[in-house]
């Protein structure tokens, strides 16, 4: 049993009791093993952790199966820290309580890891893009964004597929947890992978990622205070991102997986993306004077945002409609 590692199979749910079921199936019917499967629900108000816990209870195959419920609902990042907490695979594959998971994608996963000498920290495929029925309507694909470091923060680690994503354990034993207001754990992990052993692309469809109202990334956008909130909310995300990325570089610098000198650049970068996503908010969130003063303090530094918020303040409607634009259907976030 040597050359095959223990997996943890982990399924976060909230609020998904129309789908969490097919996302169990998936679990179960996972053919790699040794496999612990974590059933996970985030303090749901409706029935998805009460299904959980049926169909665990009416499970008699071969897998040891973990249900958890927080005591309280701690959002994407601390559900992911939690789940951390409980796992002991050395792989974590990752999946939502709205997908469903492949029957061979743990052992795909395990076979791409090893033929690669286990060496990779993240790995993840190509999936199946469904809609609410679970017909589908087409794919994911595509290997990873390669660039410079910083191009990748700017991008902010574009490529990975989260609905497919898994990842070593180590990943947080050497950096620690996420900062639990985290929304986009598939930006922040890859980053700690790619610093501490690479990414991989495994080119196999293993997931049926399911598009409906309430992905994370999906917005629909009914009037101009709407598309005003849900876009300061893409920046908070894109902040926190940042935030994470400036405590898991100087955290790689300290474990000497980068030198100084490969430090410095980044944190520079990552500190004027944090200023300027301040300052879009401040924007968006302030008055007429609050928006003329920012628009003063970027005149110099940077002119193509100050003309984006003129554009703005001239022309809100079409300002909006395109603002709308970036913030609307499915992302790869």
């Amino acid at each position: 049993m040597n050359d095959r590692p223990l997996v943890t199979f982990a399924l976060l749910a909230y609020n998904q009791e129309c789908f969490i079921r097919e996302a169990v199936e998936g679990a179960f019917s996972q053919t790699y093993s040794p496999l612990e499967i974590i059933l996970s629900d985030d303090h749901s108000s409706d029935l998805t952790f009460d299904i959980m816990r049926e169909m665990t209870s009416q499970y008699t195959g071969p897998h040891e199966v973990v249900v958890n419920r927080n005591d309280a609902n701690l959002g994407i990042g601390g559900h992911v820290n939690r789940v951390m907490e409980i796992a002991r695979g050395e792989l974590i594959v990752g999946a939502a309580g709205d997908d469903v998971s492949l029957p061979d994608r743990c052992e795909q996963l395990i076979e791409y890891w090893q033929e690669t000498g286990s060496k990779l920290k993240s790995i993840y495929s190509d999936a199946i893009l469904v809609d609410k029925i679970g017909q589908a309507i087409g794919f994911a694909t595509g290997p990873p964004f390669i660039g410079s470091l910083n191009e990748m923060l700017r991008h902010l680690m574009p490529g990975v597929k989260g609905c497919t994503h898994a990842w070593t354990r180590d990943v947080f034993t050497r950096f620690g947890p996420i900062l639990p207001d985290t929304v986009y754990e598939d930006r922040v992990i890859p980053l700690r992978s790619y610093l501490s052993g690479g990414i991989g692309y495994c080119p196999k469809q293993l997931v049926r990622y399911r598009i409906h109202e309430s992905n994370i990334s999906r917005y629909h956008l009914t009037s101009k205070d709407t598309i005003l909130r849900k876009s300061i909310e893409l920046q908070r995300r894109h902040l926190n991102v940042y935030h994470n990325y400036i405590r898991d570089l100087t955290c790689a610098h300290r474990l000497g997986l980068i030198d100084k000198t490969n430090l410095d650049r980044p944190l520079a970068t990552l500190e004027r993306y944090i200023d300027l996503f301040d300052d879009m908010i401040r924007f968006l969130e302030g008055g007429y004077i609050a928006k003329l003063d920012l628009m003063l303090k970027h005149s110099t530094r940077n002119p193509v945002q100050v003309a984006k918020w003129a554009f703005y303040l001239l022309c809100p409607f079409i300002y909006r409609w395109m603002l709308s634009k970036k913030i609307v259907g499915w992302r790869r976030a």
